[in-house]
């Protein structure tokens, strides 16, 4: 295997994504130093003071702390960057593109009783899709982020692979399990073997103003507001009802104001109307009814799920069950697990062990090693009375753009 190569006289002009944080503005600078042609381009996605996103932005220019990318203070700092390494940089206006994929999404999703993970919906159709096509129209042969991730060459069977970054409270391969080989092959993330402290040391050594930037941790669109504000605001009322909170005995407990207030495994805030001695947690939705269910906190770990819109990363045999390690959100650390590809671009993950509140509408990502093997969406818990290892019509392989040789499902998957 090799990993990302130096350029050579074809393919010396690269694009590089640059959010205004210091990640990015270090890829970019280590870039130059190797000797690429350099444009830097912004996505501008939402526009803060027409959407009304709470923050702490004013017309001034003047920001206090934006904890969340693709602010207007982001697209000057990122300015600022390009000026300090000489290199281009252009604003691309994706907010049309952005409001279809992300934001439209994460409404859908929070209002059909599933919890949205939009950084990896940005990622596949914006960031690796949009982004990627407009780089190639300016004649750039790569795009290249700041992410913590890697991608490896394997030369024996001209595939690509997606690896974790070393730095491991860095690591951003979850959001990045929708890369599709086309896409690793156009890819460079120079950050992949480096840890934070070492990238803005090197910020720093280049004089970048973005040098002690905080990270950005928040949903940028929503900003400072809350997520089920966000969602009152920008979903059709109809979808908005309330409904009964009962007990998964069947006894009701309260009344809710709608299923996008709560997720799965929540505790809090679910303003019962009946006193109880055990506390209650949140164990299911039911969107057709506008049911909520609560049970103890046992009823929320299970060991079985399954998932759609699978895309499995480089070469791999499907015919027969996988064993590796998943990771049922971001934070979550990867645990044993056994996947199984099914018709229709499915997959049955069996855990080793229970795990907690697992949720409809997050990532699953499954981890060999380093190495990101495949990921999908999680659509519902399996129970143990239920069976869905249906054996496969014939022997399955991934494919050279990393999905099953079984008819995919095309819905969120763009050619």
């Amino acid at each position: 295997m090799s990993e990302e190569k130096k350029p050579n006289s074809a393919s010396k002009r690269v694009v590089v994504a640059m959010s205004g944080g210091v990640d990015s503005s270090v890829a970019a600078a280590l870039l130059k130093m190797q000797g690429y042609e350099v444009i830097g381009v912004n996505l501008q996605l939402w526009d803060y003071k027409k959407n009304e996103t709470k923050t702490n932005f004013n017309p001034e220019g003047n920001c206090d702390e934006f904890n969340s990318c693709c602010s207007p203070i982001d697209v000057n700092d990122a300015r600022k960057v390009a000026d300090t390494l000489d290199i281009p940089f252009y604003v691309i206006n994706a907010e049309e593109e952005f409001k279809t994929a992300v934001v439209d999404y994460f409404v859908n999703e929070y209002v059909h009783a599933r919890t949205p993970n939009p950084c990896a919906m940005c990622n596949e159709f914006i960031k690796f899709d949009l982004l990627l096509k407009r780089a190639k129209e300016i004649g750039a042969s790569k795009l290249a982020t700041g992410h913590y991730a890697k991608v490896v060459h394997d030369v024996d069977s001209d595939s690509y692979e997606l690896h974790r970054g070393i730095d491991a409270s860095k690591d951003q391969t979850y959001y990045l399990f929708g890369l599709k080989q086309r896409q690793l092959r156009d890819l460079l993330m120079p950050l992949g073997e480096m840890r934070k402290d070492h990238v803005r040391k090197i910020a720093s050594k280049f004089g970048l103003p973005t040098a002690m930037k905080k990270d950005s941790y928040e949903v940028c669109f929503v900003g400072n507001d809350s997520y089920s504000n966000f969602v009152k605001k920008h979903a059709p009322k109809e979808f908005q009802t309330g409904g009964l909170i009962l007990t998964e005995k069947g006894e009701t407990v309260g009344r809710h104001e709608g299923l996008f207030n709560y997720t799965i495994g929540q505790r809090k805030g679910l303003n019962l109307s009946v006193q109880k001695s055990e506390a209650f947690y949140v164990t299911r939705m039911e969107p057709h009814s506008s049911t909520l269910y609560v049970g103890s906190e046992e009823q929320i770990f299970q060991d079985r799920l399954l998932s759609s819109q699978m895309n499995w990363v480089g070469g791999l045999d499907l015919s027969k069950p996988l064993q590796c390690e998943a990771k049922i959100r971001s934070r979550h650390e990867e645990v044993e697990a056994t996947v199984t590809a099914l018709p229709g671009n499915l997959a049955e993950v069996q855990f080793k062990e229970k795990q907690r509140a697992i949720t409809p509408g997050q990532a699953i990502v499954l981890y060999q090693g380093t190495r990101v093997i495949g990921g999908g969406w999680i659509e519902r818990v399996v129970e143990p009375n239920l069976d869905f290892s249906i054996p496969l019509k014939k022997s399955v392989t991934a494919s050279p753009e990393g999905k099953g040789g079984e008819a995919p499902s095309k819905e969120g998957s763009p050619s």
